[in-house]
């Protein structure tokens, strides 16, 4: 079984991103949709480790390579 083509590419990511940070709003996360739905959720950043489990999953992962 192969995989699809990507949607989407890094730059249309980043353009959106971009674009809401011109705007002088904050990003709190991105949500990539299978379909190419790119959808920048407005906010602060989550910066509370403990509020996520996988945020501690991520960086030990990260640590092992």
């Amino acid at each position: 079984m192969s995989r699809a083509p990507p949607t989407f590419r890094k730059r249309d990511v980043r353009a959106a991103v971009e674009a809401v940070v011109g705007a002088g709003v904050e990003v709190a996360s991105v949500e990539l949709d299978k379909d190419g739905k790119i959808t920048v959720i407005a906010g602060k950043p989550c910066n509370d480790q403990h509020g996520n489990p996988w945020h501690a999953a991520v960086r030990k992962l990260e640590n092992e390579r």
